[in-house]
């Protein structure tokens, strides 16, 4: 994974909107020409010491310098828009897995529903075949017509005759 907030940090370096640190580099050379050597007493007088501005933010940690790595292609504006669409990404992917559980949690429940739905139709026909047998045994006269009746139903039920899409594909 990126570490964003490294390469934000990085990257202020290469700002020209943030304000520079104050701090001065002091660099010092001898120009003294090659055949005098440190002991003569002129070679002291070659020594230059040039002061260049720091070239890190204000604030920055560490010391001053006055260069920094060369950044090359793309450049401070596509990196920080770089930098920029990762976060914005980041929020979008954690809003999706947010999403992402409550859809799952909606699945588990339409999955718990539809079992449960499933156990109604085998609960219908044996409460229908079981009306037919208390009919069949208690009611004095038509009773073998209405457990019949009771069965019938019972027989319509299994083959899923009383849902709609069965019914339209008969006609």
């Amino acid at each position: 994974m990126i570490d964003l907030d490294a390469l934000k940090a990085r990257l202020a370096e290469y700002d020209d909107a943030v304000p520079r640190c104050q701090g001065k580099v002091a660099r010092t050379i001898n120009c003294a020409p090659d055949h005098l050597t440190s002991e003569d007493p002129t070679y002291h007088e070659y020594i230059i010491t040039t002061y260049s501005p720091c070239c890190r933010p204000e604030g920055h940690e560490g010391d001053c310098r006055n260069s920094r790595s060369v950044m090359g292609w793309p450049g401070f504006v596509t990196v920080s828009a770089l930098v920029a669409e990762v976060e914005r990404l980041r929020d979008e992917a954690e809003l999706l897995r947010t999403g992402l559980d409550a859809t799952r949690a909606y699945a588990d429940r339409v999955e718990t529903e539809a079992l449960y739905l499933r156990g109604e139709r085998p609960a219908a026909v044996a409460w229908l075949l079981a009306r037919a047998g208390e009919t069949a045994n208690r009611r004095p006269g038509n009773e073998n017509e209405i457990s019949l009746i009771y069965s019938l139903v019972a027989d319509m039920f299994e083959r899923g005759e009383h849902r709609k899409e069965v019914i339209d594909e008969a006609r």
